[in-house]
């Protein structure tokens, strides 16, 4: 009898087992269908994203490239302009070759207006030739590298 109770404990395992086992592969094959589902949606995504990448790779080719043509334009343009200084704006850059000076000093030495002597430090401030500490109220000027180099061309130093 025993045999007999054994085949009938068996035939329930192993039934169970094969009911289990059959909603274990129903649920790994609804997973894998989401997981299918997922990853068309990421490889189509991908393929968005590398198309907006190549698209924006060729944007900022085409702006580096007039932004070199825009610099070279503003160096030709700073260029013409230091070209063109008046010989006001030259004298006060080559007061200040060997130093720095006070606003005042150089207004003081200038055979102008105080106004237009103002005029023409604003105007070569802008142009990057000077540049302007104030200190206690009063305006240091000095040149700045550009200026120095200006001056070196014009054989001033």
């Amino acid at each position: 009898m025993a045999s007999f109770f054994d085949l009938i404990n068996k035939l329930i395992v192993e039934h169970g087992s094969a009911v289990s086992q059959e909603k274990l592969i129903t649920l790994l094959k609804y997973e894998a269908t989401l997981l299918d589902k997922q990853k068309l949606a990421v490889d189509a995504e991908n393929i968005i994203l590398r198309e907006e990448n190549e698209s924006l790779k060729a944007k900022n080719s085409v702006l580096e490239k007039k932004n070199i043509e825009l610099k070279e334009k503003l160096k030709s343009k700073d260029q013409s302009f230091h070209d063109n200084l008046p010989d006001e704006q030259r004298r006060i850059l080559a007061m200040l070759s060997n130093s720095g000076m006070n606003e005042s000093k150089i207004i003081e030495t200038m055979d102008k207006r105080d106004e237009a002597v103002r005029y023409d430090i604003e105007e070569l401030r802008i142009a990057g030739l000077i540049e302007i500490d104030t200190m206690a109220g009063f305006a240091f000027i000095s040149l700045t590298h550009d200026g120095r180099k200006y001056l070196k061309k014009i054989n001033v130093i």
